[in-house]
Order: structure tokens, then sequence, then C-alpha cells
């Protein structure tokens, strides 16, 4: 049984799925979840998205094999995000197996290095909230703009500590880039409650986000950030520092 969460839950298995009368397998990457093997190191040469294709090619053939009528139907290859790209490729690779592909938030062309950076996501991101809680963006920018009035282009590791609930604001390396990191972390907070807010209704992660921003500005985001505790430990949420020790959001940004 499928369990009731992920990839193919609710919209492929109780949507797709049911209205096509297909059905639905997911399948989990080699040495992702359960499958880590015990010696890594050893198995970096089979964590690859060729070894992925060929492993998930196998099952599919078994599958059409072993199901009784599974021979007459068509195989669609769906995925989000990193997903996506394999299905993509999956689709790409395997023509004769696979008829489509379903791909998406699939960052085929930033593979290529071929999408210009324009802020293409974002503008998506953007309508998706506006779609979940109307005047959402609207509400982001004014509480961008508060923090830029407030602080204009500096926010000093002193302010960041005691008005802004940051712990360790020197984890960026400067004061003169405190405020546009934090605001950086502001748009990836909304990246990931966005992956999740399927359904798209008041009980989804972005709901709840423009919620606190329209109620408490992004400080409210800090302190939700934060998740109890009394300050917001950046480097929680945020990639490695570099060679420096220095942290920052530009490097966990989603557009690639």
């Amino acid at each position: 049984p499928l369990p009731e969460s992920g990839v193919a839950y609710p919209f492929i298995s109780e949507r797709l799925a049911e209205a096509n009368n297909g059905l639905v397998i997911e399948s989990e990457h080699r040495y992702y979840g359960s499958s880590v093997p015990p010696k890594y190191e050893e198995s970096l040469p089979y964590l690859s998205v060729e070894q992925s294709l060929m492993d998930h090619a196998t099952i599919l053939r078994y599958t059409l094999e072993t199901v009784e009528g599974a021979k007459r139907c068509r195989v669609v290859a769906i995925g989000g995000s990193y997903s996506g790209f394999l299905a993509l490729a999956f689709r790409l690779r395997y023509p004769k197996l696979v008829y489509a592909a379903y791909a998406s938030s699939s960052p085929g062309r930033f593979y290529s290095q071929e999408a210009p950076y324009d802020g293409g996501y974002y503008s998506l991101l953007t309508d998706a909230a506006d779609r979940i809680r109307p005047n959402c963006s609207a509400s982001v920018i004014r509480a961008f703009d508060d923090l830029r009035n407030r602080y204009g282009d500096r926010v000093t590791f002193e302010q960041a500590k005691d008005e802004l609930s940051i712990c360790n604001p020197e984890a960026f390396g400067s004061e003169d880039d405190v405020l546009e990191e934090l605001l950086q972390m502001v748009r990836i907070e909304f990246s990931g409650a966005n992956m999740a807010s399927y359904p798209p209704d008041s009980n989804s992660s972005t709901y709840k986000l423009c919620t606190t921003v329209e109620q408490s500005g992004i400080q409210g985001v800090f302190k939700a950030m934060a998740k109890g505790d009394t300050c917001l430990d950046v480097t929680r949420h945020l990639p490695s520092p570099d060679k420096n020790g220095v942290y920052s959001a530009s490097c966990g940004d989603w557009t690639g």
C-alpha cells in the first residue's frame, strides 16, 4: 500500500491513478531512505542519475512482466523537483519503455546551465502564494520594506541579536550582509512551504506562513523558524559554511 505522504499522495494515487484506472509504483531511490548501505563510500559509484534510471527500468520491466494486463498499459514517469528531473531523464533515456513524463518543478535546464538567473522561480512562487492566501505577496513586500526602511542597508550584529532575535548573526561574516541574508532565508522558507502546500488550503504550510507575515511581519517568521527557542540559530537553516566559516543563504537558493 502507498504511504499517506510523499510525491504519490494524494494527487497521483487518489486523482490521476483513479481517474485513469492506473497502477502506481512508488520506488525508493537506491541508497536513500531504508536502503542506505553500511559502507557508504564503497557504494558511491552507484549513487548516480544513470544508475537510478537503470534501477527504475529494471523495476518497471519486472512489473510489466509479472502484473496481469500490465503489458497493455502505457507508462508515465512522475516526479517533482529532483525526482521531476529523473522522470524527464527516464523518458529521454528509455523512450520505448516510458510513454510520457509528468515532471513538476523539474530543473532540467539548470542541469545544462542553459537557464538564465532571472528570478523566474520566485515569480511562480509569488503567484502560488497569492492563490493560496490572497494578497500574501503584498504583505511580504510590506514586511521586507519595513525592515529595509528601519535598518537601511546594514543591520549590526547587536541589532540582529537584540531586535530580531537572531542567535548568531556573526555566521554571515559581515554586518553589511546580515539584512539581505535574513531576507533570503525568508524566501527560502516560502520555497520550502510551497513544496508541501498540497492541497492548497488554509491548512497548508504556505497559508500559515502568509498569515504569520500578515500578523507578525518578518520577525514572526524568524520566531516560527526558531521553533520555541529564544532566538533563531541561522546555521541550522543554511548549507555548510565556506572555507572561511561564513554561512550564506544564497547557497541555498532554490533557483539554482
